[in-house]
Order: C-alpha cells, then structure tokens, then sequence
C-alpha cells in the first residue's frame, strides 16, 4: 500500500494550504519526481510524465486514506486533477529511488508560455 503524496505547489510546507496535512504526516523529505510543472498564477499544474523533472516533497501518512479524500477534493478529482501513482527520485542523484507515492496530475491542456522549466514553484500568493 502507497502512504506517501508527493506535492509540488500549496501543499508544500509554508505553503497556503498546507495547514490540510501539517498535523497529519509523520515524516517529509525532499524529492522530486519525472514531469512537467506549469505556473497558473495562484497555483501550480503538473503533467506527471517525460524527462524533465519536477521538485517538491515526499509526506508519509499512517492512514493515508483519509488525507487523500480531503485533497481529492481540494484538487477536484476527477474533473480538474486526477490522482496516480508515481516514482520518487532522489533529490540529489535523480535516481529513482524505489519508492512511489500519489501525486496530483493536472487533467487539461496547457500551452508551453505557462512551462516553469527549473521545475519548482514556490512563494505564490
């Protein structure tokens, strides 16, 4: 069974939504995963596929369950995003680092002026 959600935008730590898990994980760690991450102002979309790479955080839940039907509807499964299942790379080697967590993909089209190509988003009000 998966426990761990990477997250690339809000739900990073100091991040606006945060406050949904910051009591809820027992652990976090840097990771970063395969895809192509796109700035849409008040937050950030995901495209979890290719080779670029995407930066953010690894959170390990004990019930993760309950903290996936909350950010389902924070992220508005399955009309908006839709949830997979995805590899962690090692934030410093980018190796796979055989793990895999959920993860939000954006579910619409999106033009290539919106690309972030260093692959973190971060500080957006």
């Amino acid at each position: 069974m998966i426990n761990q959600i990477f997250v690339y935008g809000t739900l990073k730590c100091g991040e606006s939504n945060h406050r949904l898990i910051a009591d809820k994980y027992v652990e976090v760690r840097p990771a970063v995963t395969y895809g192509m991450l796109f700035d849409l102002g008040a937050y950030p979309a995901a495209w979890l596929r290719g080779n670029r790479h995407i930066y953010g955080e690894v959170f390990q839940f004990e019930n993760v369950e309950s903290i996936l039907q909350v950010l389902d509807k924070l992220e508005g499964v399955p009309t908006l995003y839709r949830r997979v299942c995805i590899p962690v790379l090692d934030p410093e080697t980018l190796d796979v680092d055989g793990t895999e967590a959920w993860a939000y993909e954006y579910n619409r089209i999106l033009g290539k002026d919106l690309l972030i190509p260093a692959g973190v988003w971060s500080g957006r009000q």
